[in-house]
């Protein structure tokens, strides 16, 4: 039976049919199986992924064949983890608004279905909302999303949790994951679980597409008490003190959701129940209008929507442009002053955000004296350790990840640290505990406490900021954005976007080549750039990133030596004041490259990127 979406008219599933009919053992599948590489998969940690459709600008919701086999084998294994959990908790399946979801999902229901493991679909959601309701719902044992995160619309892929809400730390994905290779390896257990899956009872299946409504509206409800011990942490009594000040100093938002997940979730009903003015665009799932990526481009209908909206409505601030799985949202803000919408590079977001959460802290918070920390992956700017610093907040960093920079935060609550900010830098990717994901509805509340949230003198988390750097605020009231960012520590960092933030590799060893990159660095160290003189720099540190490990030392790398690699350029009391990094790709024959400088001069990190790269030419050249 076909069941549509009551909300959209979306198509949920037909539990008559099945995805995996088109495959038929012997004709589509090879003797020996598949490997990873045969079908351009990544499998790590923070999720798999692939290209799902024909191509990754494919629209159609149809998967490739051979993705059907990808789809089955992650389905197995998945179905294995799930399957030695006691009590037979309920697993939560969902996905995101590109087309392949229902299709994927549909496998995956079949599987769990056929190997009785109890499940809840809630067809599209956003990742922070079913995260979220597997995290309190105690009846549930984990999830299984289907999504593909930022990548083009033909991408899609899995991400795997238990019941604390986020994604699973590396050593417990690792064993998954091999169990996905040996699946796809082995014609065999392939067409046993095709076997399995087409015999899935289709009554369960109806009952599962019948149920999404109801299973979407408790997502929902969980979600949003979440969010709201979330926002306000250890001072829940803060929330009737921003509600009053909202009512004082209105503030606006604008959401323009480009066809996510986001557009079935609790977005305009969280914020306006606390006072806030929403405005929504591109509101229907699947309506993907522009890139997925919420960065550059894709951020200029959203800049063009506030600036129309502040005309109508001076309180209209701030703005957001989610991913498509919803749990990564860019920031762009009106300077009052000029009438212009403006886009917040990646970093800016996410140290206005670890701003916000710790003056909130310092200035309502309940939590003791207990030491705090900050969480972040390598290439996060060196803008945040000032920032950290200022409020006496110790910074840890791990590899490039949301499972690490996760698993490194646990770790350290279990030492003794309060961590309630964390995330990835680089894409302005913004945890904020206790919730174990990125979600840009926190993002966008941090800015809006920043601004709005008072104590009993009239001061916001903003005027925090200025007493601590011992400024003094611009304007005499309320505070613009525009008036905090201009304060922020001046860094000049390479945008992740840009082209020459990419470096074509031969194929090869990753340890090899960063071996080779040490001595020819080595070798240039008395001919590096004027401007790493003029910083006082002195001495240099390599510094390898492993999962939640940090390793210092030239050749201190384990294994294939694939995680991120930096130069820290220290001062004279050993102090990193700028660096350089790299991390090779594992979907594409490429390294990812930034420079990290202190200052307002642009061309001081396009120099030493460029010095970086040069390095890199020679150390490929060495081993021609």
């Amino acid at each position: 039976m076909k069941i549509l979406d009551p909300r959209f008219g979306l198509f949920v599933g037909d539990s008559d049919s099945c995805a995996l009919e088109r495959l038929k053992y012997g004709e589509k599948l090879p003797g020996k199986g598949f490997s990873p590489e045969d079908l351009s998969l990544i499998l790590s940690p923070s999720g798999w992924r692939g290209v799902f459709a024909s191509s990754e600008d494919d629209d159609s919701g149809e998967p490739a064949e051979r993705m059907l086999w990808a789809a089955l084998s992650m389905a197995g294994a998945a179905a294995e983890y799930f399957s030695a959990f006691s009590g037979k908790p309920t697993i939560l399946v969902g996905c995101d608004a590109r087309p392949t979801g229902p299709a994927i999902c549909e496998i995956f229901l079949r599987v769990f279905l056929a190997l009785g493991i109890p499940c809840e679909y809630l067809f599209i959601t956003p990742a922070p909302e079913i995260m979220a309701a597997a995290r309190n719902r105690r009846e549930c044992g984990g999830f299984c999303y289907i999504s593909a995160s930022h990548n083009p619309i033909g991408h899609n892929g899995v991400k795997l949790g238990r019941q604390d809400g986020g994604v699973l730390p590396g050593i417990e994905a690792a064993p998954i994951i091999q169990r996905v290779k040996d699946i796809l390896a082995s014609p065999e257990e392939l067409d046993r679980l095709r076997e399995s899956a087409d015999g899935a009872d289709s009554r369960n299946l109806e009952a599962l597409f019948q149920q999404v409504s109801d299973a979407q509206n408790r997502a929902s409800r969980i979600y949003s008490a979440f969010s709201g011990s979330v926002v306000f942490d250890t001072y829940p009594d803060k929330k009737s003190a921003l509600q009053e000040s909202l009512k004082k100093m209105p503030l606006g938002v604008v959401g323009e959701l480009n066809g996510s997940a986001r557009g079935v979730s609790i977005d305009r009903e969280f914020m306006e129940d606390l006072g806030l003015r929403v405005r929504l665009y591109n509101s229907r799932p699947g309506e993907i209008l522009h890139a997925i990526l919420p960065e550059g481009e894709s951020l200029e209908p959203c800049s063009m929507l506030l600036q129309e909206s502040w005309r109508e409505d001076p309180a209209f601030l701030l703005g957001y442009v989610p991913d498509n799985d919803g749990d990564r949202g860019n920031i762009v803000y009106i300077d009052p002053d000029g009438g212009r919408g403006h886009i917040l590079q990646a970093q800016e977001v996410f140290a206005l955000t670890c701003l916000s959460e710790l003056a909130c802290a310092r200035m309502f918070g309940k939590g003791g004296n207990t030491p705090q920390a900050v969480v972040v992956n390598g290439p996060s700017s060196l803008r945040i350790n000032e920032i950290a610093e200022s409020f006496g907040a110790k910074l840890f960093r791990a590899e490039v990840g949301e499972a690490n920079v996760v698993s490194l935060a646990r770790r350290l609550r279990n030492e003794g640290f309060t961590v309630r900010i964390l995330g990835e830098g680089s894409n302005g990717g913004t945890i904020t505990h206790p919730s174990a994901v990125r979600d840009p509805l926190n993002t966008i509340m941090a800015l809006v406490k920043l601004l709005r949230l008072q104590d009993a003198d009239g001061k916001t988390p903003g005027h925090l900021w200025f007493e601590l750097r011992g400024d003094t605020p611009p304007v005499s009231g309320s505070l613009a954005l525009s008036h905090i960012l201009e304060s922020l520590p001046k860094y000049q960092t390479t945008p992740t976007g840009e082209a020459r933030a990419k470096y074509r590799v031969p194929a090869g060893s990753h340890n090899l080549l960063k071996s080779r990159y040490e001595s020819v660095f080595t070798e240039r160290w008395g001919a590096r750039p004027d401007i790493l003189n003029s910083l006082g720099i002195s001495a240099y540190r390599f510094v390898n990133y492993e999962g939640t490990e940090r390793r210092e030392g030239p050749g201190n790398r384990s294994g294939e030596g694939r995680g991120g690699f930096s130069v820290e350029f220290l001062n004279d009391k050993g102090q990193a004041k700028a660096f350089v990094w790299m991390r090779g790709s594992g979907t594409e024959p490429v390294f990812r490259l930034m420079a990290d400088v202190p200052g307002d001069r642009e061309d001081t990190e396009v120099t030493l990127l460029e010095w970086h790269r040069g390095i890199l030419d020679a150390a490929i050249e060495s081993g021609a």
